[in-house]
């Protein structure tokens, strides 16, 4: 590959020494060579810190930042600061990605001349199987299929920051939201809009792993209302911007979303809490019930804790 740029491989870290190994390895056997791994242990309490340093006194293309722990948002974006790519990707430190995938996805950006690419993925909950699978080369997405695309076949690749190759100029002035969960929901759809358009190969080249312990997973389990906020805040952005499509399909992800929350969490909420819930589905139940809709959609909306009664959010 001619004068190849350098692309910065961000891993934000904690606890995850069980699979640190793995993860590493897998992005220091990339076939792509000119790359700096920035390892950012985000104040792990287990041996992620001493392994962290073991790989940077084996390979000069390996920085560590060792800093107080403040979360996934945190981490990457003191990543991000801290690196010096062309091109940057994220890597989450329990997962591991196929080793042509950086090559695939910048030729990609080169052959379609785009500041943004994207890979699918498959999840395995133990080993990884070394699959590439799928035969889509790189079809080239404007943003407002982007933008729909959110909600349909590929929803979760699109979703997160992770399996995607982002020019610099994309991530320059979109910080991950620190202190708050569910950052992808935050930004995503904003890459989407700065890159203008993007290529997408259904090959699965991101290999995901969710843990118990990991910092997705940490935030995971803190109930209460951020992934509600998240997604209000990119209901109002595609209302704004004329995205009619995708503003539907948003709608309907709420709707959807605080009848599953307010049954799986409402004994964590206040009074306060469960009636900001109501009032928000109430809203939106208003808008969409000229469309088909079911009964437990009728129910909910005037009997929210009979509704919750009958398990209809498990």
């Amino acid at each position: 590959m001619n004068q190849s740029p350098l692309i910065s491989v961000i891993i934000p870290i904690y606890n995850v020494e069980k699979f640190l190994h793995e993860c590493v390895d897998s992005v220091l056997n990339q076939t792509y060579r000119n790359i700096e791994i920035i390892l950012v242990d985000d104040g792990s309490t287990d041996k992620c810190p001493e392994i962290c340093d073991e790989y940077a006194g084996s390979d000069n293309r390996i920085k560590v930042i060792h800093k107080r722990n403040g979360g996934l948002s945190d981490a990457r974006n003191c990543g991000f600061k801290a690196s010096s790519g062309e091109f940057i990707t994220f890597v989450d430190s329990d997962d591991c990605i196929a080793k042509e995938m950086i090559e695939v996805l910048y030729t990609l950006c080169q052959k379609k001349n785009v500041q943004l690419a994207q890979c699918n993925y498959t999840i395995k909950h133990n080993d990884f199987d070394n699959i590439t699978d799928g035969q889509e080369q790189g079809t080239l997405i404007k943003k407002e299929r982007c933008m729909n695309e959110l909600f349909g076949t590929f929803g979760t690749s699109f979703c997160v920051a992770w399996g995607k190759l982002f020019h610099r100029t994309v991530l320059n002035t979109i910080e991950f939201p620190v202190g708050k969960t569910h950052e992808d929901v935050y930004t995503t759809y904003l890459y989407f809009e700065t890159a203008g358009r993007m290529v997408f190969t259904t090959k699965r080249l991101y290999y995901y792993r969710q843990q118990e312990f990991s910092l997705k997973a940490q935030e995971k389990k803190r109930p209460g209302l951020e992934e509600l906020k998240a997604n209000i805040e990119r209901e109002y952005y595609f209302k704004n911007k004329g995205y009619e499509q995708a503003y539907i399909s948003q709608v309907w992800r709420i709707i959807n979303l605080i009848k599953y929350l307010y049954c799986l969490e409402c004994a964590y909420w206040t009074t306060e809490q469960k009636r900001y819930m109501h009032k928000e589905y109430r809203r939106r139940f208003a808008k969409m019930k000229k469309a088909k809709i079911s009964i437990e959609y009728w129910l909910f909306n005037f009997m929210p804790n009979i509704y919750c009664l009958f398990g209809r959010g498990e």
